[in-house]
């Protein structure tokens, strides 16, 4: 049976793969499981604290398998789109630093695997877009919730009520994706970030991603407040001591 997700280890991060070439890696109940296996395999790993996400062939995601939708009833419907849903918060709560290396074309599921991401570089030859609406769906599995915080409200509704599907380069000018690379560069684009994020406190790297998802869910206050207790926890730890010692020296 073929792996769904190629996993491999290399010394400052993970690279997962998205390995469903001939469906353009399209998210099937399949390659679902398999890249929850994966990610737990990811968070046990204490000693690396960056992923990146890529997809074997010509795309990154297709999204969901519309041929299993259209054999799926409400029920059976309404448990892939938990499934999912619960895939991609669990990218965005887990503790690790996940990064988009969109290699082609990134679409419905696909779409929102990359904004549950915490960067994205995109291959100057990808397209992205939310097609749902097409198929007289919305998305299902955060994106529709997610999107109008990345790109604003305006532009979410355009994308989401139009379906349209947008090239690299405005991916990256209404803030979509972090930034946009030629073809050939975009994996080691990805590989010398996760190199670099590797170098920092992981946990100061964790608590940045919480306390900027915790300031759009909670009240103001109640952000700051975890923003401050996240702040004491950095500067407790021994990675922090030791960096700061390094700079007094330096000066």
């Amino acid at each position: 049976m073929q792996n769904m997700i190629l996993l491999e280890r290399r010394e400052t991060h993970y690279l997962l793969t998205l390995n469903d070439p001939d469906r353009r890696n399209a998210l099937s109940d399949a390659l679902v499981d398999d890249f929850v296996a994966a990610l737990k395999q990811i968070e046990a790993d204490t000693a690396v604290h960056v992923a990146i996400i890529t997809g074997a062939g010509k795309a990154f995601c297709a999204g969901a398998d519309i041929k299993a939708f259209n054999r799926m009833d409400t029920e059976q419907a309404n448990r892939y789109i938990e499934k999912l849903t619960g895939l991609f918060l669990s990218l965005r709560s887990s503790d690790k630093i996940w990064i988009a290396a969109i290699n082609g074309p990134a679409v419905g599921g696909g779409a929102e695997l990359v904004i549950s991401c915490d960067l994205s570089l995109m291959s100057a030859e990808a397209k992205i877009g939310f097609p749902e609406i097409n198929l007289g769906l919305i998305p299902g599995a955060t994106g529709t919730v997610s999107l109008g915080c990345v790109v604003g409200q305006p532009k979410a509704k355009e994308l989401l009520l139009t379906g349209k599907i947008i090239p690299a380069a405005e991916a990256a000018a209404i803030k979509l994706v972090t930034c946009v690379e030629p073809a050939a560069n975009l994996l080691l684009a990805c590989e010398t970030l996760a190199v670099e994020l590797h170098d920092k406190n992981p946990i100061a790297l964790a608590a940045i991603k919480h306390v900027m998802c915790a300031h759009l869910h909670c009240r103001p206050e109640d952000a700051i407040r975890l923003e401050r207790e996240a702040f004491s926890a950095c500067f407790a730890s021994d990675m922090s001591k030791k960096l700061r010692q390094t700079f007094e020296q330096r000066k």
